[in-house]
């Protein structure tokens, strides 16, 4: 617990906005640190998430962060990661508070990412609708988007998209097989103000999407592709280890003559020269 306070307090000090209160960033990254209680906790506006990688949790566990929700004036919404959906009677989510406090909690709630708003959902399984690793590389198409082109590869809830929409692109296609996530997606966009009429949203396989734009023609300025490394869909099963290579080799043949390819994975058998020596 002292540990986590003290790399919160650091992280606070990093992010200090005049509306931190409704940002979104990783407070705690001590996944790895400790051989025995492997946590990250991590900052969604009016909420933390804490993301437990131990076995079991205890009594004594929430006791302990019960004080850590009091000194950020928060609840803590607990996700097991080790169970990952294998047991559906294992309770994997709870939530805690202060002592002090019995409060009621939406499943619903907006936050914000520096100046974009995304809403985020509890009752959506393991994720909550953004993942804190791309906070850069979505600044990045903010401001790398104007009267661009885009495509966004399983774009999920469409946090890239948002970004590149708000950055001024002229299009931006949203590809993703969930109708549910692309709906959520279009909520982002009027978040923010944005038309989603201008835009497109397709209930779609991203890798067969992009052999039809091949086959067409269709050429894009900016391609964000952040797969996962395993899912099932109507078409089998993705793994990305075994997908790698057409899925790059697809991306760059529907690039622009001078478009740019936003590639992202968080594959843990791939090193960074794989996919520099894959894409060369």
């Amino acid at each position: 617990l002292v540990k986590a306070l003290f790399e919160a307090d650091r992280r606070l000090r990093i992010f200090m906005h005049p509306e931190l209160l409704d940002q979104c960033f990783r407070l705690v990254h001590n996944k790895n640190d400790f051989k025995d209680f492997g946590f990250t906790i991590d900052h969604f506006g009016q909420r933390l998430i804490l993301s437990c990688y131990q076995e079991n949790w205890l009594e004594a566990d929430s006791q302990t962060f019960s004080y850590f929700a009091a000194q950020f004036k928060k609840p803590i919404l607990v996700r097991l990661m080790h169970n990952r959906g294998k047991d559906p009677l294992n309770k994997s989510h709870f939530i805690i508070q202060s002592q002090n406090e019995n409060l009621s909690i939406a499943t619903a709630w907006v936050a914000k990412e520096n100046n974009i708003k995304y809403e985020m959902r509890s009752d959506s399984g393991q994720s909550f609708g953004l993942f804190l690793d791309q906070r850069l590389q979505r600044n990045w198409v903010l401001n790398n988007s104007n009267n661009k082109q885009v495509l966004n590869l399983f774009s999920y809830t469409c946090g890239f998209s948002v970004a590149a929409a708000l950055g001024g692109a002229s299009l931006v296609t949203s590809v993703d097989t969930s109708k549910n996530v692309l709906n959520w997606g279009r909520k982002n966009f009027e978040l923010n103000s944005l038309d989603v009429a201008k835009h497109k949203f397709l209930v779609r396989d991203s890798l067969d999407f992009l052999e039809y734009s091949f086959k067409k023609n269709i050429k894009y300025d900016l391609i964000i592709c952040d797969p996962p490394s395993f899912s099932r869909g109507e078409n089998g099963v993705f793994k990305i280890e075994s997908s790698l290579e057409v899925l790059l080799r697809n991306c760059l043949s529907c690039l622009s003559s001078k478009g740019q390819l936003l590639f992202s994975t968080n594959f843990e058998n791939f090193y960074i020269d794989d996919i520099r020596k894959t894409i060369l």
